[in-house]
């Protein structure tokens, strides 16, 4: 997009665009001229926030494509399944299908200039009813720009009307396929009934497999030991005190030749603790709740 800091940037010679007709449109980008109009700023903030969703589509796109990646590395299919293509049905069936619904108005054609007068097509003016002779006909061009929706007003009906338009929204046009509402709404409400369905599949499935192949025992990962300064025995208060810098064995042969075992035992314990550990580190240890939350 030719704009930078809110600030056009004229790419073909001219900063005026000299529009002949109406397939006559701007070569790259956002035509200039757009900056001496007086709603510049509505138009601008509407492509960029159309802009981040798609971009923000894309970008969690990819998030989901290393998760699966991961999952088929570690082979949990269980994630493959439940979270990542879950999550790629939910993702692209409600914000996926909003993506596609901007792109397809983008190329939906409307010419404004077309003064064709729609026959039975009035707008009244000066008045708050229908009534008397204060009405002029209306244009084709007109006509078809006020009754193409934004997407937002597409995405309200199909999430809270259940894809089922009422009233004026009867008479909007489609985008996909281009012109035809009906059939948008019959793909929308495919992709609506996908995302009801998936979105529990989602949240419960990994949580409930977690209950149905784990039992109430206390994990395995955990691991006791004892601390070296307790001992095994009485007999022996101290294995080495501190004398002038340098170790010395305190108490008679037999207490020293325990203290010796003692320590012996417990860097085997050490040692095993540490092997443990590395272990512990190739899988993860979650309980039903970790499981619920992510």
């Amino acid at each position: 997009m030719n704009d930078t800091h809110s600030e056009a940037m004229e790419v073909t010679g001219t900063y005026v665009y000299t529009r002949n007709s109406f397939d006559c449109t701007y070569l790259v980008g956002q035509d200039p001229v757009w900056g001496l109009a007086s709603n510049k700023l509505t138009l601008i903030n509407n492509i960029k926030m159309k802009m981040s969703v798609i971009f923000g589509v894309v970008h969690m796109s990819m998030g989901i494509f290393i998760k699966g990646t991961n999952a088929v590395y570690n082979r949990d299919y269980a994630t493959l399944i439940t979270e990542v293509v879950a999550g790629y049905i939910i993702l692209w069936g409600l914000f996926g299908w909003m993506d596609a619904l901007i792109i397809a108005k983008w190329f939906h054609r409307i010419d404004i200039e077309d003064t064709t007068q729609v026959p039975g097509e009035k707008y009244y003016y000066d008045s708050e009813s229908e009534a008397g002779d204060n009405f002029v006909g209306a244009m084709a061009g007109d006509l078809e720009n006020q009754r193409a929706p934004s997407v937002i007003n597409i995405m309200i009906v199909m999430i809270f009307s259940f894809c089922q338009p009422k009233g004026v929204q009867e008479q909007w046009v489609g985008y996909i396929p281009d012109g035809d509402q009906n059939k948008q709404f019959e793909i929308a409400l495919v992709l609506l009934v996908l995302v009801v369905v998936f979105v529990p599949v989602m949240l419960l499935v990994k949580p409930m497999i977690f209950l149905a192949t784990h039992s109430d025992e206390p994990a395995q990962d955990e691991i006791e030991f004892t601390d070296i300064r307790n001992g095994d025995g009485g007999g022996i208060q101290s294995v080495q005190s501190r004398n002038g810098g340098a170790y010395q064995a305190v108490g008679n042969g037999e207490d020293i030749s325990k203290g010796d075992e003692l320590i012996q035992k417990r860097e085997n314990e050490m040692k095993s603790l540490d092997q443990q550990l590395k272990d512990m580190g190739h899988h993860e240890s979650h309980t039903f709740g970790e499981y619920f939350i992510h």
